[in-house]
């Protein structure tokens, strides 16, 4: 849950608790307001639903937070003012934090995914994303595959357990499709994410693979 919240710490002595959020699988899935969500700080990493790469993490602190949040490192670029003998004065903006030389290439392949998810709307990747994870949900259930995911989950992620002597079938199977899923737990869970680009052809597809290791 996110919001704010102040705690009471050591009798009468009132502190202010700061909320901080992972945002990973929520930044290109579902719209995100971080304003109205109250989120203090937020990073995300751009290597799944923001359909990005490795080597850059985005991420947002509440401008009222600037100069409360203070850098853990120093670097050049940085620096706003040489006061002489090596002392400087750092930028009290979100540049404070940008102490290094950048990730330009990492950098310049997020704008092109952020500005394609843009032009495709946040809001229609959750409707149709949200669809097939449900599809697929309800398909795995009829199965008789044992769920991690629960009904109606407004999610595009489906979790499904697989039994020790299917694990080995299991991966036989979906790689020898060409279908990417995540493999987890040595195995014994499946994590299935369908993206934007994704189709109702193609979980009923997996399902047809499903059949083979259920």
């Amino acid at each position: 849950m996110i919001g704010h919240a102040s705690c009471q710490l050591r009798g009468s002595r009132i502190r202010t608790a700061l909320f901080y959020a992972d945002a990973v699988q929520a930044l290109g899935m579902f719209p995100v307001d971080v304003r109205a969500a109250g989120v203090d700080c937020m990073t995300s990493g751009t290597y799944k639903w923001l359909l990005g790469g490795f080597g850059v993490a985005p991420f947002f602190v509440r401008r009222e937070l600037l100069e409360r949040i203070r850098v853990d490192r120093y670097g050049a670029l940085h620096v706003e003012k040489d006061l002489g003998d090596h002392h400087y004065e750092i930028f009290r903006t979100a540049r404070k934090f940008e102490y290094a030389t950048l990730p330009f290439a990492e950098i310049y392949q997020l704008g092109a995914a952020l500005a394609y998810l843009e032009r495709v709307g946040v809001d229609r990747i959750e409707r149709h994303t949200v669809t097939l994870a449900r599809d697929l949900r309800e398909g795995l259930a009829a199965l008789g595959f044992r769920l991690f995911t629960p009904p109606d989950n407004d999610s595009s992620i489906v979790s499904l357990r697989v039994v020790d002597r299917n694990r080995a079938r299991a991966r036989e199977v979906l790689d020898g499709s060409g279908v990417q899923v995540s493999f987890r737990e040595e195995g014994t869970m499946i994590r299935v994410s369908p993206a934007l680009f994704n189709t109702r052809d193609e979980i009923r597809q997996f399902l047809e693979h499903a059949k083979r290791f259920a």
